[in-house]
């Protein structure tokens, strides 16, 4: 047997070198499947979750605005549409802030074009807000309204809908990036119990034969005995490997 033309401590070595192979390939196997996991994870974490958070706070803003720019048309008193100026002042700030916080989580593929598509439509809408604002203060309020129904009224509507645009678009990805990492767990674990059976197969082939190995010449030594005990000195002995 060709084990036996390797020492006993060796043989050994060898095999539970074998098996902590297994082990090493199993873990690292596992190890990268986590990784995977970790790096869909963490996308989803820092970029996707916050997009969408900031996508959801501009689209609030933006419809506050348009409640805070109708109800300039309905103040009473040049007090109450002071109010509702300042409020408007701070719903600007507000969107500005949102949008420098977005800007750097613009990632996907054709996102930066709805982005533009949308700051293009913001700056309009905030410019014919001005305009209105200033007819109002100038006491035209016939003038003011139409501003606000014939064009602020369709550009509003084409900020949400790019928003929501643009909201689909992360969502998508969240749902896609879901999928690769239940994808990857469900590789994970077919390559895992693969390996496992293929430990326990390897395990036995090693086991039976390093301990035949090691039985075999155990068994020779006592048939030279039994032989001997008999009286019988004329069998040849020979020994075969390191053992």
């Amino acid at each position: 047997m060709w084990l036996r033309q390797i020492k006993i401590g060796s043989r050994l070595i060898t095999a539970f070198g074998l098996l902590g192979l297994v082990l090493l390939l199993q873990g690292l196997m596992s190890l990268q499947t986590m990784s995977s996991m970790r790096a869909s994870s963490e996308e989803i974490e820092k970029n996707t979750l916050p997009t969408l958070v900031t996508l959801s706070n501009i689209n609030l803003n933006v419809m506050r605005a348009r409640v805070f720019t109708f109800r300039l048309l309905l103040a009473d008193s040049a007090a109450e549409r002071d109010k509702g100026l300042e409020t408007l002042r701070q719903i600007r700030e507000n969107i500005e802030t949102d949008q420098k916080a977005y800007e750097p989580l613009i990632s996907l593929p054709g996102e930066q074009a709805l982005y533009q598509d949308f700051s293009h439509n913001l700056e309009l809408y905030l410019q014919n807000q001005d305009q209105m604002i200033s007819k109002l203060q100038a006491n035209d309020t016939t003038e003011a309204k139409r501003i606000m129904d014939e064009v602020m009224t369709l550009q509003a509507d084409k900020i949400t809908k790019t928003l929501i645009s643009i909201g689909d678009l992360n969502t998508e990805y969240a749902g896609k990036q879901g999928e690769v990492t239940a994808q990857a767990y469900e590789e994970s674990k077919l390559l895992n119990s693969v390996v496992i059976i293929a430990s326990l197969i390897a395990a036995f082939i090693v086991a039976t034969l390093l301990t035949r190995s090691i039985v075999q010449p155990m068994k020779e030594a006592v048939d030279i005995s039994v032989t001997v005990a008999s009286g019988d000195l004329t069998q040849k002995i020979s020994a075969d490997g390191e053992d």
